[in-house]
């Protein structure tokens, strides 16, 4: 008499059943650790990188470009940006109707 074999449940990981895919499931794990720590790398990166602002300083009479993004206080009336490049802010100092 031949016995009835229990139905195999199988798991799949990366397209391997789960017996064989233990190395792949931690491949798989270093693989999403390792992109979530680049991902945050970049956004650090990201928040740091310089940029140029324009700001306008009751203290001076014309509109400046800065490259830290500055804090708006008693002597900073208003700020725009940031812009990516000395370029843009430029561009952004000749179309502010305060600036001009």
């Amino acid at each position: 008499m031949v016995q009835a074999q229990p139905p195999m449940t199988i798991a799949i990981v990366a397209g391997m059943p789960l017996s064989e895919a233990g190395t792949s499931r931690e491949a798989a794990m270093k693989a999403v650790i390792a992109g979530a720590a680049l991902a945050s790398l970049t956004t650090m990166v990201a928040w740091n990188d310089p940029g140029f602002w324009v700001i306008k300083d009751s203290r001076q009479p014309k509109c400046s470009i800065v490259t830290q993004n500055p804090v708006v206080d008693g002597s900073i009336l208003w700020s725009s940006g940031p812009y990516s490049s000395q370029k843009d802010a430029e561009i952004a100092i000749s179309n502010i109707s305060a600036c001009n």
